[in-house]
């Protein structure tokens, strides 16, 4: 089977995972009981980006909703497949500009697909419906940089559900019906902050550099921390 830097995926049967060799992007299904492996299908690699040497062409992660798998390739875009292998549909993206290569995740949100593209320029946050592949709506994200987060999904208790969005200096909550902003926390100059949701009703952030901040849920156009820490080097 060939490499690929992906975490594999789970349904009740089966085990998805993403691997490369040279010019070509697999997605492969395997049996969850015995391994074997059910199907594989590729898709050419239509460009070489620039990567990080600890860094691969499929680290993002698949996702499924028990039923089709729903990929993508910083290389290639997204694509998606049927129980079956049969391609479901595809969207290209891209070339990114981000010298380090790409680590976001897709991942789903009741009818919607989210994909998070962050790169020294032209950074975006993009939904599609996950049974067409169609953009439903795509949002700038013009002060943002390089980044490597997976949206983190957050329902408060008077509100829609929410895509958290980690990247440069801030923390954003974004709606997932609109794609519009709902707020944001900036934070102390940190790069590629990634989010977590620690229950209600506080999500929070960590940056490779050990720094966390929690925030507190809002409406308004500004959210505020509600505590800081950081972990050093001893």
């Amino acid at each position: 089977m060939p490499p690929g830097y992906s975490s594999p995926v789970l349904t009740a049967d089966r085990i998805f995972l993403t691997a490369v060799d040279q010019d070509k992007l697999f997605t492969i299904c395997l049996n969850r009981a015995d391994g074997k492996i059910r199907w594989r299908r590729q898709v050419a690699r239509p460009r070489n980006q620039e990567l990080h040497k600890a860094n691969g062409p499929t680290s993002p992660s698949p996702v499924t909703d028990g039923k089709n798998v729903y990929v993508f390739f910083g290389d290639f875009g997204l694509v998606s497949f049927g129980p079956q292998g049969r391609e479901r549909w595809r969207l290209p993206l891209g070339p990114f500009n981000n010298p380090f290569g790409t680590g976001a995740s897709p991942v789903l949100a009741g009818n919607k697909l989210l994909m998070l593209c962050d790169s020294e320029t032209g950074s975006f946050f993009l939904a599609v419906d996950k049974d067409t592949g169609k953009v439903k709506w795509r949002t700038e994200r013009p002060n943002h940089t390089r980044g490597f987060t997976t949206p983190v999904l957050y329902t408060p208790e008077n509100g829609g559900l929410q895509a958290l969005v980690s990247g440069s200096l801030q923390l954003t909550a974004y709606s997932v019906e609109t794609g519009k902003e709902i707020t944001r926390c900036s934070k102390e100059k940190s790069p590629a902050p990634r989010a977590r949701c620690l229950g209600q009703p506080k999500p929070a952030a960590s940056s490779i550099t050990a720094n966390h901040t929690a925030t507190r849920p809002t409406t308004a156009p500004s959210a505020t921390a509600e505590w800081r820490g950081s972990r050093r080097p001893r």
